[in-house]
């Protein structure tokens, strides 16, 4: 497998998760002895395609729409996919968008259009860092809070939670088989940096992210990523140990928060993600 390889404002948040599995340190390339990796992380190199099997490439992208719209560099996403109205099914682009050569390793996206504008969800590519900002704009909305993707790449995933549209509006990655996820590196956006709690202070602000597994229909575990705390957010992408969930065959994103109103999460509900870390099965 060749595998180094976003606007509502209110949304519904998943149940809090289990266990809070995050760690600073960052991934040697054999962290144990006879571990060794795959490694999805979005690059060039890494042959990453579109659902016909043509190459993805991060370009000028324009976006409708009054808050969110507007001219968006280093973007990856659902009209980049020069295909994506032969995917539409009543108007809704709702599956995966870019994979690895392979394509066992998909994620998956979610875009509808309206009177309002053009509407996303789930995964999108982005190569737009920064730790400078200190405005919330929607402008930021594809930006990651660190100086590069996970160790040093150019290129990374975008999330954007929406559980109201269901499928790929919620960042799902999909394996072709079921095989143990040992890590992922996680990032918050730079609308989660800017943004200022509307129902507690700033000093009780907490956000994270929920990754779940699931083998077939059922799901096997979650774990958490703990990205604000009390009101401080990490800078920079922090490792995600996974490999507790075991083997499974889809990985789901969501989000939660004590920031909360009668909508559900009050906060942006994005984050980053890159490098991801499968241990290499025995041939």
């Amino acid at each position: 497998m060749n595998m180094k390889l976003l606007n509502r404002f209110f949304l519904l948040a998943a149940g809090a998760a289990a266990l809070t599995a995050c760690s600073d340190d960052d991934r040697p390339e054999v962290p144990g002895p006879g571990t060794v990796y795959d490694i999805v992380s979005f690059e060039t190199s890494e042959g990453i395609v579109d659902p016909e099997g043509g190459a993805v490439a991060l370009g000028e992208c324009v976006l409708e729409g009054a808050i969110s719209g507007g001219t968006f560099q280093n973007l990856y996403w659902t009209k980049s996919f020069s295909g994506y109205e032969d995917y539409l099914q009543n108007g809704v682009f709702n599956t995966w968008l870019f994979g690895t050569s392979d394509q066992s390793v998909r994620f998956g996206s979610y875009w509808s259009y309206s009177s309002m504008g053009d509407y996303w969800g789930g995964f999108v590519l982005s190569g737009t860092f920064s730790t400078s900002l200190d405005a919330y704009d929607f402008a930021n909305q594809f930006t990651v809070w660190a100086d590069k993707g996970a160790n040093a790449s150019s290129i990374c995933a975008v999330g954007y939670v929406d559980t109201y549209s269901g499928g790929y509006a919620v960042p799902t990655m999909v394996l072709s088989s079921a095989r143990e996820v040992g890590y992922c590196h996680l990032a918050p956006s730079a609308l989660l940096v800017t943004y200022t709690p509307t129902a507690v202070s700033m000093d009780q602000f907490w956000f994270k992210v929920i990754v779940t597994g699931y083998l077939g229909q059922t799901e096997v575990g979650t774990v958490d990523c703990l990205l604000t705390d009390h009101g401080v957010t990490r800078s920079g992408w922090t490792k995600v140990d996974l490999s507790r969930l075991g083997k499974v065959d889809r990985l789901t994103f969501t989000i939660d928060s004590n920031d909360t109103g009668e909508s559900g999460v009050n906060a942006p509900a994005y984050f980053g993600l890159d490098e991801i870390g499968f241990p290499k099965e025995e041939q």
